[in-house]
């Protein structure tokens, strides 16, 4: 049996090499996919010259662009290139072998061979393997700005011989305009992170990246003629923390502006959603507040008790009657956290960074910094590796302390009230993600978490109905047959009555 093999390529203005490239395998294939930005020079037009599927997708996101494609490929094997890239006759027979093998790995390490100026590069951290042969069905691409990476699923993970031959590097005008493209993408990534740029990073990272390259990683046994594409690499990292530098004071201006108390444009509103809750405990809870209020800020207590509705019903409520008296800033709470130490100011800080946010949540014993959902089965989990930043990206922040900004209520919406309890917050960052809002942890901000939730008998059932709601709601259909296999073997114990 010999497998389908496809080929999936990403453009954007790749004329100069997307022959070659094309050249190189179009007796590999019989479907070769080209997902392009909106060129304007003859890519398109090269394309015609060949049996080629071409599909738009305008993004600077080069994971994303890869998953759209590889989602509309109908091969069952993979083979992943840039339009720079041609493989070698040595892996184009290779590929054409394992292809009529019985049994194969899910993917494949394949080896580069870099070129600059048209010639070999050996050293100086040019050597290396990257997953670019797999199994469609076991394979993630993850949303990268620059050099994505294919990530398995499992561990079969095996290795080819042939070369993917990579002319990157090709002339010093182009090298350093793609270097000046990618200075600009890696800042982006990490204002995600919340990274700060600094006098030490900006002066003294070009030169480690340089003798790291040339003398470290022997590159100086390529020849001299390799300095240029080393000094280049310096180039990128010395206006990477230059541009770094420069968001940096945009947006501490922004926080500036944002907490700059003689504005008083902000309003908060502090909603806490109850539950048969103790009276000494409101007490508390409410004094603490009224340490951090002003005189124009609101408290909205939400008492679920008689009503019998679940916590994204009481989030509303208090949304809505937030949004009537004029409040711009929405901080939403359990009744048994902890406030002390926080002032007003400490706050809002998030804001000049975020557009929702917490905190640092201390709970039993430990830290959590936010929480990510898995890509695959769509589950929430908490973080507890802390973060180098006070500012920092994630997934999702928990329902028990959330601050949001007007402006991602009016665009999002209301919390989505089918869930009666976990993971609404879930659900809601999730769509103030896709809606392109900052959703994030103030790590600076630290409060304590009881959850008296734990020790009630219902939990379990909670939190199983409302995950699978969540998995349910945005899951493709890939992902929902697979869910309910596993669901069938766990619950049934199919693999049990298949041995009798």
């Amino acid at each position: 049996m010999i497998r389908e093999l496809g080929v999936l390529i990403i453009t954007k203005n790749s004329a100069e090499t997307l022959d070659s490239c094309l050249m190189s395998i179009k007796d590999l294939t019989s479907e070769i996919v080209v997902v392009d930005s909106d060129s304007t020079d003859s890519t398109l037009e090269i394309t015609k010259q060949y049996n080629v599927g071409i599909l738009q997708f305008s993004t600077d996101d080069l994971g994303k662009k890869r998953a759209y494609g590889l989602k509309k490929m109908k091969s069952d094997w993979i083979l992943m290139l840039d339009a720079d890239e041609i493989i070698s006759l040595t892996l184009k027979l290779e590929l054409q072998e394992l292809m009529k093998k019985k049994r194969l790995m899910d993917g494949y390490l394949i080896p580069y061979q870099n070129h600059f100026l048209n010639q070999k590069l050996n050293y100086g951290g040019e050597n290396y393997e990257m997953i670019r042969l797999f199994k469609k069905d076991k394979a993630l691409i993850r949303s990268a700005l620059i050099h994505e990476k294919v990530k398995l699923k499992t561990r079969r993970l095996g290795k080819l011989n042939g070369k993917i031959y990579h002319y990157s590097y090709r002339n010093i005008r182009q090298i350093y305009l793609k270097f000046t493209d990618y200075a600009r993408r890696e800042v982006e990534k990490k204002i995600k992170k919340g990274e700060k740029s600094s006098f030490c990073k900006i002066f003294l990272y070009p030169f480690h990246m340089f003798w790291a390259r040339f003398v470290k990683d022997k590159g100086y046994k390529d020849g001299l003629w390799r300095l240029p594409l080393d000094i280049g690499f310096a180039y990128m990292e010395c206006l990477t923390y230059i541009l770094l530098a420069i968001k940096n004071i945009k947006y501490k201006k922004e926080n500036i502006k944002y907490t700059n108390k003689k504005l008083k444009r902000i309003t908060i509103a502090f909603i806490i959603v109850t539950y048969k809750t103790k009276a000494l405990e409101r007490r508390r809870l409410n004094r603490e507040i009224n340490k951090i209020k002003n005189k124009i800020d609101r408290i909205y207590w939400v008492d679920n008790t008689k009503n019998k509705q679940g916590f994204a019903y009481g989030v509303n409520q208090g949304i809505k009657k937030g949004l009537k008296t004029g409040c711009n800033l929405f901080i939403v709470m359990n009744p048994d956290i902890s406030l002390n130490k926080i002032d007003r100011k400490q706050l809002l800080t998030g804001g000049g960074y975020l557009d929702l946010w917490g905190g640092t949540m201390k709970q039993r014993n430990k830290a959590f910094y936010g929480g990510e959902i898995d890509p695959w089965r769509l589950s929430g989990g908490l973080i507890e590796e802390k973060p180098k930043n006070q500012y920092v990206t994630c997934g999702f922040v928990t329902g028990s302390f959330m601050v949001v900004k007007k402006e991602v209520i009016d665009k999002v919406g209301f919390f989505d009230e089918k869930y009666f309890m976990y993971y609404e917050d879930v659900d809601y960052c999730f769509r103030a993600n896709k809606a392109g809002f900052r959703v994030g942890v103030d790590t600076k901000i630290t409060y304590q978490h009881s959850e008296n939730s734990r020790k009630n008998k219902l939990k379990s059932k909670w939190l199983a109905k409302s995950r699978w709601r969540f998995f349910w709601k945005y899951a493709n259909w890939k992902q929902k047959i697979r869910e309910m296999v596993y669901y069938l073997i766990k619950h049934f114990n199919i693999s049990t009555w298949s041995n009798k």
